[in-house]
């Protein structure tokens, strides 16, 4: 897994992960942090038709398949 700042926008994060035992896997963040699973990208960033469910948090990675995903706050700290 890799955590990064985002391209277009250093306050929001992509998380980059990949699936390499050849099964399917499930991710899920638990953070203590205050952030969740957002939008799936592509390698480029720009976000995709995914069957991810928001309200769940899992997301299910096919084998050898590479996913991406932005990584929200729960509390916007420009707000703080």
């Amino acid at each position: 897994m890799a955590l990064k700042p985002a391209e277009d926008d250093p306050q929001q994060l992509i998380l980059g992960c990949y699936e390499c035992h050849s099964e399917t896997a499930e991710l899920s963040l638990q953070s203590d942090l205050g952030l969740n699973l957002g939008d799936t990208v592509d390698l480029l960033e720009r976000s995709c038709s995914t069957e991810f469910s928001s309200q769940q948090q899992i997301l299910t990675i096919q084998p050898w398949k590479i996913a991406s995903f932005k990584v929200i706050p729960t509390i916007n700290p420009r707000l703080e």
